[in-house]
């Protein structure tokens, strides 16, 4: 009986062995077939099935679905069609259990080690490899299968992988309570997922569960598909998969690599997320547009973030607790990155860095109060920032601005008291109220397209040594008597272009500075008045000597510090003769 019923499984719909078509008596009518444990409301395949009895053979007919499946076998022959009522069906399933009497249990396929079921069966019910295939370690589910009944493979106990293979139908996985699942007490190590399934829970135990392939033929993901699996180690998601469900892999905190897709267009809240993770390598791919809260939240160890082009909105609480970030990467695109939700996106204990490429809009600053952010390079698509963006930043010691910013909004450095210098573009307009209030400044330029300071635009500021301003006309201020800190006037110089510095002599709050002087051009390290070669000698002796002064002048890409990029935008001018 063993050999037959594995014969089977094995060859059914293969068209192998000596086939036969079965030729049935007119079924008895509609009969409890003591089967209490099929629910064909559950599998859609109607309320109506017709068994037919016979000493040999038992099989059921499906009206509603045009199924057959077969319970036993006839006379020894592989029987892959059936004849009811004139009409021929192929028979597309098994359905055998431990519990109908038809076999004895002990009599199950114990040398069975790989089985893949044919491609044509759909459905699988029953109990029969439950405990009949202790050494069973491969199996492969046809794409054809639409099916398979609780317990199918429960106790299969050195089943170490499972490939379902790609289809576009949807596998209905029977379970009426979690312990009734078909793959239960069965230590699966690896999952190949090619297709949609609907089941009530997780096909696995997360005691065993390492590795998984998803299918791009997965469109509509099950969410927590693998989450609390604490030992996956490998996830590899296919092309194809359109999004990534919420809590899909939560808890997963073996994982040390994700790549995503660039078919996935959104990531669901808390997807990733996962306290004390191994993560070290994210990344997001090219089409990602959108990720909800919490997606990776808890994530303290990777270290680089980039954020794609594709992107077009993120929940505030996205990254939340990612402690171990020490650099964002904001990739360029004039398409604005909207956040969503009243937090700060970006939080970080630790020192991080961000090259910000866009601009962000949203209902709350990305980075206010973040003291672990120490270094901010803006790209020239960056036209706008919110009021707030970085205050209370208090570690925020480098700042590069687009040169395509056109206002610096209130309270924007507000005590960000590392801050020492400010280069601001030609494009900024206006600074708005207390912008700079209570920073660390004590150098600060601005463009010659400034023609407003809003009120306490620099107040609190007393470490002011040196106030640069290109605009031809002095720029208008609020409040006369609260724009500057009133201790700078004396201390601090006031540098202007050399057509204007009478006009700034008599202009409000400009003429309280005591030492009023021409700008010096940029480049010109020397201070000949020109630039040449000697300006690039001058540069390079001011790096090796490490010198710590902060000067205008040197300072040619306008990012706030003297390093080797100012060389090199030095040379730049003299090639292109553009000073």
């Amino acid at each position: 009986m063993k050999k037959l019923l594995l014969l089977l499984l094995l060859c059914l719909m293969a068209g192998s062995a000596s086939a036969v078509s079965l030729e049935l008596p007119e079924p008895y009518g509609t009969v409890n077939a003591e089967i209490h444990y099929v629910d064909m409301n559950a599998v859609s395949l109607g309320t109506e099935y017709q068994p037919v009895l016979n000493p040999a053979y038992r099989v059921w007919f499906i009206p509603s679905h045009n199924e057959v499946l077969l319970n036993y076998i006839y006379y020894g022959d592989i029987i892959t069609e059936v004849t009811i009522n004139g009409k021929v069906y192929p028979v597309t399933g098994i359905w055998v259990s431990t519990n109908d009497g038809l076999y004895d249990p002990s009599s199950g396929g114990g040398d069975i080690t790989e089985l893949s079921l044919p491609e044509g069966m759909k459905l699988l019910g029953g109990s029969w490899f439950a405990l009949n295939t202790p050494n069973l370690i491969s199996l492969t589910i046809p794409s054809t299968m639409i099916f398979i009944g609780e317990e199918a493979f429960r106790d299969c106990t050195s089943l170490k992988e499972v490939i379902f293979v790609d289809s576009d139908e949807t596998i209905e996985i029977d379970v009426d309570r979690w312990y009734y699942r078909p793959f239960n007490w069965s230590p699966v190590e690896t999952c190949y997922l090619g297709r949609n399934y609907t089941c009530s829970t997780q096909l696995f135990n997360s005691d065993y569960f390492k590795h998984v392939t998803i299918s791009g033929k997965m469109t509509q993901m099950p969410k927590s598909i693998c989450s609390y699996y604490t030992l996956l180690e490998t996830l590899t998601l296919m092309e194809g998969i359109p999004y990534i469900s919420e809590r899909a892999f939560m808890y997963c905190s073996s994982l040390t690599h994700i790549t995503i897709p660039n078919s996935v267009k959104t990531i669901g809240s808390q997807a990733f997320e996962t306290m004390n993770s191994s993560l070290t390598e994210l990344d997001l791919g090219h089409g990602v547009q959108y990720l909800d809260t919490r997606c990776f939240q808890g994530h303290s160890v990777f270290k680089n973030l980039t954020l794609p082009t594709s992107l077009d909105s993120i929940h505030s609480l996205a990254f939340r607790y990612c402690d171990g970030i020490e650099r964002i990467d904001i990739k360029n695109t004039s398409k604005p990155l909207k956040i969503v939700g009243n937090d700060v996106a970006f939080s970080s204990p630790d020192d991080f860095t961000v090259y910000q490429g866009r601009t962000i809009q949203g209902n709350y600053p990305p980075f206010k109060g973040n003291d672990g952010l120490k270094s901010l390079e803006m790209s020239n698509y960056v036209t706008q920032i919110a009021p707030d963006y970085f205050s209370y930043c208090r570690n925020l010691a480098s700042v590069k601005l687009s040169e395509n910013l056109t206002e610096i909004p209130s309270c924007a450095f507000m005590y960000c008291t590392s801050l020492e210098s400010i280069v601001m573009g030609d494009a900024v307009t206006r600074i708005g109220s207390k912008a700079f209030e209570n920073a660390a400044l004590k150098s600060v330029k601005m463009g010659t397209g400034l023609t407003y300071l809003d009120e306490r635009a620099f107040w609190d500021c007393d470490e002011i040594e040196e106030v640069v301003c290109m605009a031809t006309t002095p720029p208008e201020c609020a409040n006369e008597s609260k724009t500057f800190d009133s201790d700078i006037y004396s201390t601090a110089s006031l540098k202007v272009q050399q057509s204007c510095i009478e006009d700034y002599k008599e202009a409000p709050v400009w003429k309280n500075f005591l030492n009023v002087s021409v700008a010096s051009l940029l480049g010109d390290v020397d201070g000949d008045g020109q630039i040449s070669i000697g300006d690039v000698t001058r540069l390079i002796d001011m790096l090796i000597s490490g010198s710590s002064s902060y000067n205008a002048s040197a300072d040619v890409d306008g990012d706030g510090q003297i390093t080797i990029g100012d060389v090199t935008a030095l040379i730049d001018l003299l090639l292109h003769d553009t000073w």
